[in-house]
């Protein structure tokens, strides 16, 4: 069997630190797949940049993420700084894991571990936020505050309804935003209390997008803003538009774009898959269509938000 190299990066702290009991069948996935494993644990934020860089400068054949959201969004953004075309597999150990409960990556490390070598691979997009990569989201308003600032003992205990917990706190601090979108030559201008540019079907397990409007390869992203509510009509009449995936409300915007440009009249303060990121006055969110070629797991459910993935990791 030919040996191939495979990096692994973890990030040790993600969700309720799983990943440490599973270490070795992680190992022992990679290893019967044929791999020489090298492993590198995260240390600080922005870590997983570097050693993603690393992949590309050293040829590794497949690189494997453990951790959260923030976590892949490193190793993302890492693959794409160094114009990498390796395969990234992901097994998710976070606590809400958002994008991969999208793509219907196992919550069970081990399962995930064996989906990583036995996977097909396909080009997923990219969102570019100014000159940062994300993954699958920015947003902006409340809850969003909530995906940066919950304590990582309260995720690892709760999960994401510690997210709705912090988030609550916000419900009392609403803070307006004042906005001109330009997205599909049309130009809106109102006020928002929440706003997000996602490739996901769900968002820190409170607000989720219909599956049938999601595709996470044609070249496009959906957005979602929730208008400034006058009373607590118009707060109830937004969920249950959200929730119902009534789109056609007054109370919201909903489409597809590949390209949105937002004015404000100061800056902003974003979540980028959860992460910290602020922007000025203006912000521009574009997407690399197929940027980043990712292992996914062999589920019938995929075809309904993803063409046909290309190859099969085990005929590498």
């Amino acid at each position: 069997m030919k040996i191939k190299r495979a990096l692994l990066i973890v990030n040790p702290n993600a969700g309720k630190k799983r990943v440490r009991q599973h270490m070795f069948a992680i190992l022992d996935e990679l290893a019967r797949a044929g791999y020489s494993v090298t492993v590198e644990f995260t240390q600080r934020q922005g870590h997983g940049v570097e050693l993603a860089h690393i992949a590309q400068k050293e040829k590794f054949d497949l690189v494997v993420c453990s951790g959260g959201d923030g976590t892949l969004n490193e190793v993302i953004s890492g693959l794409l700084d160094s114009g990498s075309n390796i395969p990234l597999a992901y097994i998710p150990a976070g606590s809400t894991n958002d994008f991969a409960a999208t793509l219907g990556f196992s919550r069970e490390i081990p399962i995930a571990a064996k989906d990583a070598v036995t996977g097909n691979t396909a080009h997923i997009d990219i969102g570019r936020f100014n000159h940062k990569y994300f993954s699958y989201v920015a947003s902006f308003g409340i809850f969003t505050k909530a995906s940066y600032s919950t304590d990582q003992n309260a995720k690892n205990l709760l999960g994401s309804a510690a997210y709705l917990l912090e988030g609550i706190k916000d419900i009392t601090s609403v803070h307006e935003h004042s906005m001109r979108i330009e997205v599909n030559g049309e130009t809106i201008d109102d006020t928002f209390i929440f706003g997000a540019v996602a490739n996901t079907t769900s968002l820190g397990g409170v607000i989720s997008i219909d599956p049938a409007d999601v595709s996470l390869d044609d070249g496009r992203f959906e957005y979602l803003f929730v208008k400034k509510p006058n009373n607590i009509s118009d707060v109830v009449k937004a969920m249950n538009a959200i929730t119902s995936y009534n789109y056609k409300s007054d109370t919201l915007y909903f489409g597809s774009s590949d390209n949105i440009d937002i004015y404000s009249q100061s800056g902003m303060d974003w979540s980028l898959d959860g992460e910290y990121s602020f922007s000025g006055t203006h912000t521009n969110i574009s997407v690399i269509n197929k940027g980043i070629q990712m292992v996914i797991p062999c589920r019938e459910r995929i075809s309904e938000i993803l063409t046909c993935p290309e190859e099969n990791l085990q005929r590498n």
